[in-house]
């Protein structure tokens, strides 16, 4: 038995009546219109210097500790004292840390302690200081930012 086309091409295009003109009626009242493209912002002026803003947010440094870095993040370690300052994440190879002193920091650390055998994470701010008893080898310190006058020894 052969099957009849039921379809009547118009202009070389097949045409599918009454079921495809349904069909594409129904799609309609459910296609929603796309939205309008945002226009763009505006830009606005300000009193801030940009240049001196982003100087005064670099990585963050690590030094030999000193009268200039009282404010800084101070890690006290078996082979000396180091500061820590500006934003960032500092990361330690081996390490025997005494202490840490916050100065006037915000941030997390995170430590390994060798008598527990485990992975440690600490949240600082101002004024904090940490000493550990037996030593532990610090793995990173992030500083997020600072405030205040907070100082270390």
């Amino acid at each position: 038995m052969k099957h009849k086309d039921m379809s009547t091409k118009t202009s070389g295009k097949p045409s599918f009546g009454i079921v495809g003109a349904l069909a594409a009626a129904l799609l309609g009242l459910f296609m929603t219109a796309a939205p309008a493209l945002a226009a763009p912002a505006t830009a606005q002026t300000s009193s801030h210097n940009l240049t001196a803003d982003v100087s005064a947010r670099p990585l963050i440094q690590g030094v030999g500790c000193n009268s200039s870095t009282t404010h800084w993040v101070h890690v006290y370690m078996n082979a000396g004292t180091w500061c820590y300052g500006f934003t960032g994440t500092w990361y330690f190879g081996a390490n025997n840390t005494r202490a840490v002193c916050a100065g006037n920091n915000y941030g997390t650390l995170e430590y390994y302690s060798p008598a527990v055998n485990s992975y440690f994470t600490l949240r600082f701010g101002p004024g904090n200081r940490f000493d550990f008893i037996p030593d532990v080898n610090l793995i990173y310190v992030t500083i997020t930012g600072w405030s205040g006058s907070d100082t270390c020894p």
